[in-house]
């Protein structure tokens, strides 16, 4: 269970709430925080309907249909009556002992899409497959551009083909993706377009990965150190992670990864790039999934994250 206070400053009832929860959770919970709210803009994204507001694992129990995000004053109703600053003690009580953490884990959905069912993102040599898909990624990786038209015929014309057929074979298998009129839109672990998870190659280029955990598999992907920066969907807050081969750091130092994906079928793209991004505590993580309910997925340390990116991608351009 994880609880979040979210508070205006100086409010005067969210010490008494945090108090009354310290006192009451014992062990039963892995965090409780105190999140301040100053403005409106962020009042709406982390839910809150005014100070203060309990979140229990993202969600308000005490959420009253149709009232609007703020950061006013918020009074509680018990239900013997009576009005307060915050839940009384027999309301809390209450939800405490029925809460539960939501079910948001799957049962390997996200990382079935990002590797493929566990196939891996390595194309096969046949038919020039791979011999495209490495090309494609070396080029990125090298000059932030994807190839050009001309080059992938060169390099296709070997196995007897063009270009364009070995691309729409690798997009109907999802190792890359293609736009509408059949150029590059992304080909794993990078976009050609903008996208969330902006990545500076250690003497190289600065190019977009397509989420947060292809974000990390660059760096064991190229044998380099990279640099992402990001923001928190939730607060909007900058995130720097510094990524080895072999490790990763952030700053803030409680950075996250929620990676999820939703229950649909199609590409990476489409099912989970989007549900797999970096956030700046567990707090803010969790939110985002109770506001997601379409998306299942799981929290993970900086460190699986990482260790997911290397096993996805590590081997990516070996042999």
């Amino acid at each position: 269970m994880l609880l979040t206070v979210l508070s205006v400053p100086g409010c005067p009832n969210a010490p008494g709430l945090v108090d009354l929860l310290r006192a009451r959770i014992d062990d039963r919970t892995d965090d409780l925080a105190v999140i301040v709210v100053a403005d409106d803009e962020r009042a709406r994204s982390w839910g809150m309907t005014g100070s203060p507001t309990l979140l229990v694992d993202g969600s308000d129990p005490f959420a009253a249909a149709g009232t609007d995000p703020s950061i006013s004053c918020r009074l509680y109703r018990s239900t013997d009556g009576t009005v307060g600053g915050a839940p009384s003690v027999a309301d809390l009580e209450a939800i405490l002992n029925t809460a539960h953490t939501a079910d948001k884990r799957s049962s390997g959905g996200w990382s079935d899409a990002v590797g493929r069912a566990g196939q891996g993102r390595r194309a096969p040599v046949e038919r020039g497959l791979r011999a495209v898909q490495t090309a494609a990624i070396r080029a990125i990786a090298g000059s932030g551009n994807p190839p050009g038209v001309s080059e992938l015929d060169q390099i296709a014309e070997v196995f007897g083909r063009r270009g364009a057929d070995a691309l729409r074979e690798l997009a109907a298998e999802d190792y890359l993706t293609l736009d509408a009129v059949g150029r590059l839109r992304a080909v794993y672990p990078f976009s050609t377009v903008a996208s969330r998870h902006r990545v500076r190659i250690e003497g190289g280029p600065d190019v977009w990965a397509m989420c947060a955990i292809d974000a990390l598999g660059v760096a064991s992907m190229l044998n380099r150190t990279v640099i992402i920066t990001t923001t928190d969907p939730i607060t909007a807050d900058p995130i720097s992670v510094r990524a080895t081969p072999d490790d990763a750091s952030s700053n803030p130092p409680g950075t996250v990864v929620f990676a999820g994906s939703r229950s649909c079928d199609g590409p990476a793209e489409q099912i989970c790039c989007d549900a797999i991004n970096f956030f700046g505590s567990r707090h803010s993580a969790t939110r985002w999934a109770a506001r997601h309910p379409d998306v299942r997925g799981e929290v993970m340390d900086l460190g699986d994250a990482a260790l997911a990116g290397q096993a996805i991608f590590g081997r990516l351009l070996k042999d």
